[in-house]
C-alpha cells in the first residue's frame, strides 16, 4: 500500500471512532461516477453469463424489467472483488483504502469485498436493521466498509440509517422470519432517540465497521438508489478469520457441542471490536 498524505483529519478519526460511522463528502468526483455506472451497467447487461448467485434480482414483471436500463431491476451485485473495475476504483491505493488504513491503522490492507446495492426507483425493499459481521461468515470485527453513493442518497429513496455508538456494545441478538432478506435486530431493542439519518449527494461516502448496526427504507421515490460498499481489512486478520471458521466446521463435524457463550456471533464479549 503506497504512503501518502494523511487523508483525514484527526477529528474525522476521532468521531468514526465514538459514534461508529464517518461521513466523507465529495470523495468520487462525476467523472469517475459516471465510468462506475457504465461498469454496472455493462456487468448487469450480461448477468445471463455469470453463476447463480451473483445477482439479486427485484421482483418485476418481465414488462415492468424489458422498461427499465440493465442496472434498473437488480437489487444487490455481489462478488465483484475480482472484477478489473473493481481494482480501478477501489484498489489498494484509492482513496477508499487509503482512508479506511488510516481509520484502522492497518499496514496489510485488501479490498475484501465489493458489492453494488441497488434500490430500483419506486420497487427498492427495505433493508432492515442488521450488523454487517452477523451477515458475514468470517469472524473480522475490525473490517471497514467504505459506501459510496452513486446517486443522492434521500429520505424518499431510501438513505442509510445508524445506531450511534452501537460498535461499542458488541453484537446484538438477530432474528429472521419468512419474507425478510436475511438476519435482522428486532426494532423494540434499539433506542430511536440513537438513530441518525444519512442524508448523502452521489460522490459521498460513508464508513462503518461489521458492528455497527444500520438500517434502510424502500425506495419510494421515482428516483434509483445505488450504492457501492467496498469492504477493506487486514490480510492477518482475514487469515485469522478463515482458521477460526475452519476450526468450528471443524469441530461442528464432529459433534463437537459448544457452551451457550462460546456462540461467538451473538456473544457480545467475543464481538466487541474494543
Amino acid at each position: 500500500m503506497t504512503n501518502l498524505t494523511k487523508l483525514l483529519t484527526r477529528e474525522q478519526i476521532e468521531q468514526y471512532h465514538e459514534d461508529g460511522f464517518l461521513l466523507v463528502k465529495g470523495l468520487f468526483d462525476a467523472e469517475k461516477l459516471a465510468a462506475i455506472d457504465r461498469w454496472l451497467n455493462d456487468i448487469a447487461a450480461r448477468r445471463s453469463e455469470y453463476a447463480p448467485g451473483k445477482f439479486v434480482m427485484e421482483k418485476l414483471s418481465d414488462e415492468e424489467m424489458r422498461k427499465l436500463p440493465p442496472l434498473g431491476s437488480v437489487r444487490k451485485i455481489n462478488m465483484l472483488s475480482n472484477d478489473e473495475g473493481a481494482l480501478e476504483f477501489f484498489g489498494p491505493d484509492s482513496e477508499a483504502s487509503l482512508m479506511c488504513a488510516e481509520l484502522t491503522d492497518c499496514t496489510d490492507q485488501l479490498l475484501i469485498f465489493l458489492s453494488a446495492f441497488a434500490k430500483p426507483a419506486l420497487h427498492g425493499s427495505s433493508t432492515p436493521w442488521h450488523q454487517d459481521q452477523a451477515l458475514w461468515n468470517f469472524y473480522c470485527p475490525n473490517f471497514l466498509s467504505c459506501w459510496v453513493a452513486l446517486d443522492p442518497c434521500t429520505k424518499e429513496n431510501g438513505y442509510l440509517q445508524f445506531y450511534r455508538g452501537g460498535h461499542k456494545e458488541g453484537m446484538i441478538p438477530h432474528t429472521v422470519h419468512e419474507g425478510a432478506p436475511h438476519l435482522y435486530i428486532p426494532e423494540q431493542l434499539l433506542d430511536k432517540s440513537r438513530i441518525v439519518a444519512v442524508p448523502m449527494d452521489a460522490g459521498d461516502a460513508v464508513f462503518f465497521g461489521g458492528v455497527i448496526p444500520h438500517f434502510s427504507e424502500p425506495n419510494r421515490s421515482p428516483q434509483r438508489r445505488v450504492g457501492i460498499p467496498a469492504v477493506y481489512g487486514s490480510e492477518a486478520e482475514l487469515k485469522q478469520a478463515v482458521d477460526l471458521a475452519r476450526w468450528i466446521r471443524i469441530r461442528e463435524t464432529h459433534k463437537l457441542n459448544y457452551l451457550v457463550e462460546e456462540k461467538f456471533l451473538n456473544s457480545r464479549d467475543r464481538m466487541s471490536p474494543h
